[in-house]
C-alpha cells in the first residue's frame, strides 16, 4: 500500500474539482473516490429551513453544519491484472502500482475543526437493547424509537432532530451481532450459525481456495422432495457484506415456488477463473450433488445461461430427467 499525500495549494479551479488524475490506459485498474464530508462540494440543497422551498418530507431534520472548500479528497487505485497500473498523479509524475498493491491519494487543502458529534442518549440505547423492543430491520427500529419519543416514554428531553436513522442503525446491529454472530470470521460464523438451526442440513467448504457452503431447508419447510418434478435455479449478486454470491434451488410444488437449498460462494477477479479454471462448476457441482442425495430429482429445471450451472446440472442430473 502507499499513501500519496498532497497539499499544494497552486491548483487550477478545474484541478481542484476532478484531482485532474491522469491514468494510463494501456493497464487497467478500479478507482474510488471518497470526499470530505465537510467539503462545499457536499452541500445539500435541502438545509433546515422552514422558509425553503423543499417540500418538508425532503428537508434535513438537523442544522446542516459548516461547510469549507477544502477540497478533501482521498482516490483509491487497484490493479486488476497481473501486470500492474501505470498511473499519473498532478505534479507526482508517473507512478506504477504492481499487483496486490494499492495506491491512496490524499488531498486536503485547509485545515478545519471536525464535525460535530452528539452521543446518542444512553436511555435510547437501552430502549433499542431491550428484548421487548426486538425487531427485524433497523428501520422497524427507528419507528419503534421515534414512537416512544412522540409518547413519551423516553422522557422530555430527548430530540429526534440530532438522532438519525443511522444513529439508530448502528447500536441496533451492534445488539443484533449479539443474535447471529459466532466468530469474527463471517464464514465461520454463519457456518456455525445455521449448524444450530433445527432440521437445516449443512454442508460446508469454507477451507478450500473458494470457500463455500451450502444448505438444505426442505425439512424446515416442511417440503417432500419426492414429489417435486420442476425447480428453477438463479444466482445473485450484492446481497452481503462479503460480497459472496447467493445460489438458490426453488422447487415447485402444487403450483407454488418454495425454497428448498442455499448456496454462498466466494466472489473472485476474473484472473483467478483463468488461473484457477473450474472452481465455479465445482462448487455448483457439489450444491447439487447434495441436493440429489436428499432425493431431489426433477424432471424439468430452469435456469439462465451460466456455464457453470449448465456444466454442474449435466454432472448431477441423470440425463432422461432433463428436458
Amino acid at each position: 500500500m502507499r499513501n500519496i499525500s498532497e497539499t499544494n495549494d497552486s491548483e487550477s479551479s478545474q484541478e481542484e474539482n476532478d484531482d485532474d488524475v491522469l491514468v494510463s490506459r494501456s493497464t487497467a485498474h478500479f478507482t474510488r473516490l471518497y470526499r470530505c464530508s465537510q467539503d462545499n462540494s457536499s452541500a445539500s440543497y435541502s438545509k433546515y429551513d422552514k422558509t425553503s422551498a423543499v417540500p418538508p418530507p425532503k428537508r434535513r431534520r438537523r442544522i446542516a453544519q459548516s461547510k469549507y472548500g477544502c477540497n478533501g479528497r482521498i482516490r483509491i487505485f487497484v490493479p486488476d491484472n497481473f501486470d500492474g497500473a501505470d498511473i499519473n498523479l498532478h505534479i507526482l509524475g508517473p507512478i506504477h502500482v504492481k499487483h496486490g498493491e494499492i495506491l491512496l491519494h490524499f488531498s486536503h487543502k485547509c485545515g478545519h475543526p471536525p464535525r460535530e458529534r452528539k452521543p446518542v442518549p444512553q436511555i435510547i440505547r437501552d430502549f433499542i437493547k431491550s428484548r421487548a423492543s426486538s425487531c427485524r430491520s433497523a428501520s422497524d427500529m427507528y419507528d419503534k424509537v421515534l414512537n416512544a419519543v412522540k409518547a413519551g416514554d423516553l422522557g422530555e428531553t430527548i430530540d429526534m432532530t440530532v438522532i438519525t436513522d443511522d444513529n439508530v442503525r448502528y447500536w441496533w446491529s451492534l445488539e443484533s451481532k449479539l443474535i447471529y454472530q459466532r466468530d469474527t470470521d463471517p464464514w465461520k460464523s454463519a457456518v456455525a450459525f445455521l449448524q444450530e438451526q433445527p432440521d437445516v442440513l449443512i454442508h460446508s467448504y469454507i477451507d478450500l481456495r473458494r470457500r463455500f457452503f451450502s444448505w438444505y431447508v426442505h425439512k424446515q419447510l416442511d417440503v417432500d422432495l419426492s414429489k417435486v418434478t420442476e425447480i428453477y435455479i438463479d444466482s445473485t449478486h450484492s446481497t452481503n457484506t462479503q460480497n459472496a454470491e447467493l445460489f438458490a434451488i426453488i422447487a415447485c410444488e402444487n403450483g407454488y415456488g418454495v425454497p428448498v437449498a442455499y448456496m454462498l460462494m466466494e466472489k473472485m477477479s476474473t484472473d483467478d477463473s483463468i488461473l484457477f479454471p473450474g472452481e465455479v462448476t465445482e462448487a455448483c457441482t457439489r450444491f447439487f450433488s447434495h441436493a440429489k442425495e436428499v432425493g431431489l430429482y426433477p424432471i424439468l429445471i430452469h435456469t439462465d445461461k451460466c456455464a457453470a450451472e449448465l456444466a454442474a446440472i449435466k454432472v448431477c442430473t441423470i440425463s432422461w430427467r432433463i428436458l
